[in-house]
């Protein structure tokens, strides 16, 4: 067998933040809804969530719209971000203490 050739790999680098940059109700309402919430694409975990930011309908949590607006700021080609409860907070967006 002939091992897999890197280009034949799809691979995504994503940004790593700090769980403090969502609110309490949001995170909580991830939490218990997963993907099944109505802002966004989430897969919740024990220590954070991933989370797919694109298009936000109206009625989004400000936290989920901040996100989004600093992933844009920051050229990121992709909309998904890794929430976890030990990375760093980013000093260009709100926190919150829970």
């Amino acid at each position: 067998m002939m091992p897999t050739k890197k280009s034949d790999i799809e691979v995504h680098n994503i940004p790593v933040i700090s769980t403090a940059h969502l609110d309490k109700p949001t995170a909580d309402a991830l939490t218990k809804r997963g993907n099944r919430n109505s802002w966004c694409v989430c897969a919740a975990w024990e220590h954070g969530y991933f989370l797919y930011l694109e298009e936000l309908p109206k009625g989004t949590p400000q936290c989920l719209e901040d996100i989004c607006q600093w992933l844009k700021k920051h050229n990121f080609n992709l909309c998904w971000v890794r929430l976890d409860q030990s990375a760093e907070e980013q000093e260009d967006l709100p926190t919150y203490d829970w």
